[in-house]
């Protein structure tokens, strides 16, 4: 067997829903949130955006979750209805490298089609855990939640923040689990 490359993976979700409407919830402020985070914000020039205003090239990003993660990062590029790229944390705990997202999208014979594209992930046990195995799980879910929102209308996310915080990432750890 081949030596198994940590530094990467794609998610992919097929949506019956038009290709324009799945990009806009990607890079509107407020539709984001309607499926994966509890606030955007976006900034130009180190001022923020207005509410109406889509992300852009060069933006900056200020995410929260539910479960009280704050997120900053830059929008490396978008290329409307079509691709939204950000970085996603650092490589390394240390470094100024960063870890990137691009989430691609494509016309299907049902809608759209999205693949989601992490990379630059490191190699190390803090890349493998953050940013493979837990990352891979919460990509998974965002990606059906954004199905399940934009086709069904039901948002499947914890939004009580103690709650949220325990569903999160991986866990090494039996403490606190129960068998009933």
């Amino acid at each position: 067997m081949e030596k198994f490359d940590w530094s990467y993976f794609i998610r992919k979700m097929y949506i019956k829903v038009p290709r324009e409407q799945a990009f806009a919830m990607w890079v509107d402020p407020l539709k984001i949130t309607q499926f994966w985070l509890s606030n955007a914000k976006y900034f130009s020039a180190g001022q923020e955006l207005p509410s109406t205003d889509p992300a852009g090239t060069g933006n900056h990003y200020e995410w929260s979750f539910y479960s009280g993660l704050v997120m900053k990062g830059q929008i490396l590029d978008v290329i409307p209805n079509q691709l939204f790229k950000f970085t996603f944390g650092k490589k390394y705990q240390n470094s100024d490298e960063m870890v990137e997202v691009s989430v691609f999208m494509a016309d299907d014979d049902e809608g759209t089609r999205i693949e989601l594209l992490q990379e630059n992930i490191g190699e190390d046990e803090f890349g493998r855990v953050n940013y493979f195995l837990s990352c891979q799980m919460g990509w998974l879910f965002a990606l059906t939640n954004l199905k399940s929102v934009l086709e069904q209308g039901f948002d499947l996310r914890e939004k009580d923040q103690h709650r949220a915080n325990e569903t999160v990432g991986v866990h090494n750890l039996r403490e606190g689990f129960s068998y009933g």
